[in-house]
């Protein structure tokens, strides 16, 4: 990396400073000013061993639940912090090439765009990890609700408060089949379950939506019916 002993202690500091205004770990953007440093010492884009680092820590601050504003933010921060303290725009007011200045800029930029790129794709890439393990266990879960078998009910109860459903009461279940299949993921799927949500959420009952067998499965409390009622609307 760039410099010796002085410069990483800079490029600490900066990093420090930028996490600090954010509000996030500093450990989530260390990398970030040396990687941008040395791009601008060597006139280089930013290797591919850091941008698949950024895309680690996009995952690890998306799995720590760090806001991805907050994340972007101390990103952005890093880089304007650490232009002053490179050697070609401080060389600038002593005689310097504006030559240097210039293309110092263009890589900083350039590096930041990437870095940033690749934090935003690990961020996402994490979201997707954690939508689709939730899914499944979703889905699990209203299987085994709606076939029973040898689950205790206390797991079932504390399966169930795990998705926002407090099974102690009646619930009911409504079966939604239209001409498309339903499918995770899907516009169609999104829009219905965001409206059913809340709708329940109006009512202040509470509801869980999944996808089964090309059909949307909401079970949701029903104070007014008896446990045994069973009921599908398509």
């Amino acid at each position: 990396m760039t410099g010796g002993p002085a410069d990483g202690e800079r490029w600490q500091a900066v990093a420090e400073r930028a996490a600090r205004r954010a509000g996030v770990d500093p450990a989530l953007l260390a990398d970030l000013v040396p990687a941008l440093a040395e791009a601008a010492r060597t006139g280089t884009r930013l290797h591919r061993r850091d941008l698949r680092r950024f895309a680690d820590l996009g995952r690890e601050s998306a799995v720590r639940g760090v806001s991805p504003r907050a994340l972007l933010d101390a990103y952005l921060s890093a880089a304007w912090q650490l232009w002053p303290e490179l050697a070609e725009v401080r060389a600038a007011g002593s005689g310097g090439s504006a030559a240097d200045v210039v293309r110092a800029g263009e890589v900083v930029l350039r590096g930041v765009c990437d870095a940033t790129a690749a934090l935003t794709d690990g961020v996402a890439q994490a979201r997707r990890d954690v939508l689709r393990i939730r899914t499944t266990e979703r889905r699990e879960f209203v299987d085994d609700l709606l076939l029973g078998g040898a689950h205790s009910e206390s797991g079932m109860l504390a399966r169930g408060a795990e998705f926002g459903l407090d099974l102690a009461g009646p619930h009911g279940v409504a079966v939604v089949v239209a001409e498309q299949p339903f499918v995770d993921g899907s516009a169609a799927t999104a829009l219905l379950e965001r409206a059913l949500l809340e709708g329940a959420a109006l009512g202040g009952a509470d509801a869980l939506v999944a996808t089964k067998q090309d059909a949307l499965v909401v079970v949701f409390a029903a104070p007014d019916r008896g446990p045994s009622t069973r009921w599908s609307a398509g």
